[in-house]
């Protein structure tokens, strides 16, 4: 009998150590962070090498850290609860959401129309000469609305910068949300977001607003499935005469 518990406690061991190096690896990066004061600089090499009822073994780059359990766990089933909330207790101590932004969205529908006209609106304003008589885009666009041309041509000199401005304050405002959902600073993904808010702004945002609540629909679906399961012991069918 007790060969028998051993081997299933090694089961779930292994079940719960494929489970965090296959998909928790953000974790693992966490845990370091908050537990063993050590800010790893890529997750490529981070893997949990063991698990007990007290500690478990992370290794990075052939270190081995060991993460204490505290108070210990009673058997391995308590240890999908333990670990979700030693996860929440390091996002909490970091400042940081459990939602993880791994892809920049190119514009699309309203978004891609909107950063179509302020494209439109900076190379109509890159020269003020566009508002006077006998330039083309007069003759073609304000022609007929001389007003508007003068009114055009009077803002033109802060037009650009005041905008430039406005998508500044944004794209800072966007930094802060990058590092909430866990985007390294100055990565590609972080240039890309930064980038495209000072271009388009408010559109940018939108775009990472609309992969935040796709998330966390996930998260929902996800709610009630299990965190980590060793595999089942399948029964053979027994068929009646």
């Amino acid at each position: 009998m007790a060969e028998t518990q051993t081997s299933i406690d090694q089961a779930s061991k292994q079940g719960i150590i494929n489970h965090m190096n296959a998909k928790q690896t953000g974790t693992l990066v966490l845990y370091l962070k908050v537990y063993c004061r050590f800010h790893p600089e890529s997750v490529d090499s981070i893997k949990m090498v063991d698990i007990t009822f007290s500690d478990m073994i992370i290794s990075t780059r052939g270190t081995h850290y060991c993460v204490p359990i505290d108070p210990p766990m009673k058997s391995l089933h308590d240890a999908r609860r333990r670990l979700i909330d030693m996860r929440n207790h390091c996002l909490t101590t970091l400042g940081l959401s459990d939602i993880m932004v791994k892809e920049y969205r190119t514009p699309h529908g309203i978004s891609l129309l909107g950063v179509a006209i302020l494209l439109a609106l900076y190379a109509l304003f890159s020269q003020r000469s566009n508002f006077l008589p006998g330039s083309i885009v007069y003759s073609l666009v304000f022609e007929r609305m001389p007003s508007f041309s003068k009114f055009c041509y009077k803002i033109q000199p802060i037009f650009i910068p005041t905008i430039f401005a406005i998508h500044a304050v944004e794209a800072c405002y966007l930094a802060t949300q990058l590092r909430r959902y866990n985007v390294p600073f100055l990565s590609k993904l972080w240039l890309a977001w930064i980038v495209s808010s000072l271009i388009d702004g408010i559109f940018t945002l939108e775009r990472f607003g609309a992969i935040l609540r796709e998330e966390r629909l996930k998260q929902e679906e996800h709610k009630f499935r299990p965190y980590f399961t060793a595999q089942p012991h399948r029964r053979t069918p027994t068929y009646l005469p």
